[in-house]
């Protein structure tokens, strides 16, 4: 599973950000902090050693930061 995620995240451009937490674009707060925490837990260094979860943490967090923000996810839609 947890490779699976990596792969499905590297898939789509770094500013895919819905795509990267894999919400819709009318999720609600507490829709994309929940998919933002299961994706951390499926792709943080500690728990994922595949080679390319640093990159993918990293996507995870950046998506994070501006859908989790309503003034930086208003401008990024």
């Amino acid at each position: 599973e947890k490779k699976n995620e990596v792969l499905r995240i590297l898939r789509w451009p770094d500013c895919a950000y819905y795509e990267i937490l894999d919400v819709e674009e009318d999720a609600n707060e507490a829709d994309i902090k929940k998919a933002y925490r299961m994706k951390s837990m499926l792709t943080h260094t500690d728990r994922n050693k595949d080679v390319q979860a640093k990159e993918v943490f990293q996507r995870v967090n950046r998506a994070y930061e501006i859908l989790g923000n309503k003034e930086k996810r208003k401008e990024y839609n």
